[in-house]
This record gives C-alpha cells, structure tokens and sequence, in this order.
C-alpha cells in the first residue's frame, strides 16, 4: 500500500461504487503531493491491502482479474467524479489495460470520456494477463471482446492483447526491448 512506503495520504472527498459480480465494491480517493505534484489513490483495502502487489510466491492472486478490473472502472469513474479529464492516461502492463478496452467499449458514447487518449507502456511482455473467458461476465465486459480483433488469445483472453488493441499509442520501455519484442523468440 500507499502508506506502507512511506507516504503520508490524506483522505479525499470523493469515492466510488465499482459493481462486479452483483457485489458493489468502494474505491474511496487518497491523496498527497510532492514537490507540488498532486498524486491521487484509489483505497479499496479488500483488493489491495497486500503484502505484494501481484501475488505471493506460490502464484498471482486468484483474483487479479476483479482487482485489476475494479481498478480500472474506478479511476475512469473517479476521474468523472473530480470533473477531471485528463487529454492522455498514460497506463503500464496488462494491470490497467482494462482502461483502453472500457473507453473504447462501454465508455465510448459518453462524452466525457470522448477526447481523452491513451498510451500503453509495455514493461514486459511475458506478463499478459491471461484469464479464462469467464472474466468478461465477471467485469460486465462485452461478448464481442472474446473475438480475436478483442481480447481472444488461443482459447483464453488475454488482457494485454487487449490493451494494445484498444490503445490510441503503444510504446516500451526501451528502443532495444521494442526490437526484441517483435521477434519470434520474445515477441
């Protein structure tokens, strides 16, 4: 968490409803600044009161799909709720590739939502986000992503794949990573 390395955060104003699998989930809004920049944090203890980020030694956490989906929901809802609307969200890895593939989907008519772009930094391409198709009904995603111009990914979805269908830019963290992602062994 936020606290745990050592930032002090002062509780927002403003939270949000996430409903996944008929359960509501509450994202509350955190905040902090440093060296004047304000640094804004969805709070949901449930998901993400962790001792790591992604999971344990024994594997990723089982419900990294909710957690990653939830998130995503929450800061294009949250963002709404500050009447913030950022020209670019700049998102990493397969963790917030839900936010391309909701503006671009269920997002795309509200005209709140309509000139903001999206970047995908690419980290590590190893890491995908592979779900069974299951998380589609369990985000409240449509159908049609389950299609190879989608999320389709022999047989699984993958979330990355996603992220880089939907985003308006993709780049990686290096010149020399973009060269060796494009080929067959790594690519």
């Amino acid at each position: 968490s936020a606290e745990r390395s050592g930032l002090s955060l002062r509780k927002g104003r403003k939270s949000v409803e996430i409903n996944l699998e008929g359960k509501n989930y509450r994202g509350s809004l955190k905040q902090t600044t440093n060296d004047g920049v304000p640094y804004w944090f969805i709070d949901c203890p449930e998901f993400f009161d962790r001792e790591s980020l992604y999971g344990t030694t024994d594997g990723d956490y089982p419900d990294n799909s909710l957690r990653f989906g939830f998130f995503s929901r929450a800061v294009l809802e949250m963002i709404r709720r500050l009447d913030f609307r950022p020209d670019v969200i700049h998102i990493h890895d397969w963790q917030t590739s839900f936010i391309p593939i909701l503006l671009r989907t269920e997002y795309r008519h509200n005209p709140f939502y309509a000139n903001i772009a999206t970047l995908l930094t690419i980290h590590n391409l190893g890491y995908q986000g592979m779900f069974s198709k299951d998380i589609l009904r369990q985000l409240n995603l449509p159908e049609t992503l389950a299609s190879e111009k989608g999320m389709e990914y022999f047989g699984n979805l993958s979330v990355l794949k996603g992220g880089i269908n939907y985003s308006d830019v993709i780049n990686t963290v290096s010149p020399t990573y973009c060269q060796e992602i494009q080929g067959s062994e790594q690519g």
